[in-house]
Formats: structure tokens, C-alpha cells, sequence
């Protein structure tokens, strides 16, 4: 690359593919597991790379131990209420408490836990790898509800 690349800007036009989508609070629908529930947004826009979603997590039982997960692509995740504990695969449990956040990569095995006797809810920004396709990233989905159910 030379060094002029990185300062030129481009004044091609660019098209704008005049593509969006809104998900109201009411319409919120959570699809629910055992400790976590989740609510996509904006899921009817079709072929988008980031899979937003609005998780609840609630706390760990002996009967119902959370076991870690993992799958393509990195994660971002923004508390937004209550204490979440983040488990991974190579790390100690990380504590996150209302208005932290965490980048990681999604293939290392991980999980969510209300840090405290309440459900915490946290925003979590999913990005598929650029090779998976809409079916990819459906089984995925999918896998993961029956996976936490």
C-alpha cells in the first residue's frame, strides 16, 4: 500500500443502498431459555452482517448450571442494567456492572451470568464472520436457544 492510500479520500459517489429497520420497545418479542432470554432487533432486515439483540441473563442455580458456548464471529456487549459475570474458555470470570462493555472473540467458549440475585440486560452486538451465509447464522441462532433451553 503506498502511503498516499491512506490520505486520499475518495469523491466517487456513493450509492446509498437506502436499507434500515426499527424495532419499537413494545415490540421487543424475547425468546426464552434458561437463564437467558433475548430479543432480536431489528430482525426483519434481511442480509445485514451485525445481529443485534437485547439479552437477559439470570443468575446461576445448582440445578441449572450455565455451561459456556461458543460460535463464529466476535461479540460485543454493553450492560445496561444489574451485574453480569462473563465466563470464558481462557480467563477469569470478568465483572461488569451498568454501563460497562466487553469485545471478544466468539469462538472462544464463553457464557453470561447475573452477577446478583437479579436478571441483568445487556446489549449484545453479534458479528457473524464474513464467509458465513443467512443460513449460517440461522443455525447458529438456533443452535444457541436449543443450547440455553
Amino acid at each position: 500500500m503506498h502511503i498516499a492510500d491512506l490520505v486520499t479520500v475518495n469523491l466517487e459517489p456513493q450509492v446509498p443502498s437506502a436499507r434500515f429497520a426499527v424495532t419499537r420497545k413494545p415490540d421487543q418479542a424475547f425468546t426464552e431459555a434458561d437463564h437467558y432470554s433475548f430479543a432480536a432487533l431489528c430482525g426483519n432486515l434481511q442480509r445485514k452482517r451485525m445481529k443485534p439483540m437485547i439479552t437477559r441473563v439470570r443468575s446461576e442455580t445448582a440445578e441449572h448450571p450455565i455451561e459456556k458456548f461458543s460460535h463464529d464471529g466476535e461479540e460485543f456487549l454493553y450492560v445496561l442494567k444489574g451485574v453480569l459475570l462473563i465466563r470464558t474458555e481462557y480467563y477469569q470470570p470478568i465483572r461488569l456492572e451498568q454501563g460497562d462493555s466487553m469485545y471478544f472473540d466468539s469462538t472462544m467458549p464463553h457464557c453470561y451470568v447475573s452477577g446478583t440475585k437479579q436478571e441483568a440486560e445487556a446489549f449484545v452486538m453479534w458479528l457473524p464472520e464474513n464467509s458465513q451465509s443467512e443460513e449460517d447464522v440461522d443455525d447458529v441462532v438456533r443452535l444457541r436457544r436449543s443450547f440455553l433451553s
